[in-house]
């Protein structure tokens, strides 16, 4: 089964943490990646809406959040307790959180 998850990060909370613990973090990240698993960083978004036919661009977020969206992954797990152990040692599981979703 595929999931969606997204990050949500604490760039202060990262930043606090020692170099050794980020190189780590960051390793989980290369793991998922040569599962063959999706793993990707988030820029600034812009928010799109259609009225009257006419496509209306915004910068900024859809909703707020607690938390700015750092990244996403799209991983396959057996299910949602596979998928919360392969992201429990990634960065945003240690400065931040995610939302996981099952992809159907």
């Amino acid at each position: 089964m595929k999931f969606l998850c997204l990050a949500y990060g604490d760039e202060g909370k990262w930043n606090a943490l020692p170099m050794s613990t980020q190189e780590a973090l960051r390793a989980q990240d290369d793991l998922l990646r040569s599962r063959g698993d999706l793993v990707a960083e988030v820029q600034a978004p812009t928010t799109v809406r259609f009225a009257g036919g006419h496509a209306q661009a915004v910068d900024g977020a859809f909703g707020q959040a607690p938390l700015p969206l750092a990244g996403f992954y799209v991983i396959e797990a057996r299910d949602m307790d596979e998928a919360i152990g392969l992201l429990s040692q990634t960065p945003c599981a240690h400065a931040g959180a995610y939302e996981i979703r099952p992809l159907v």
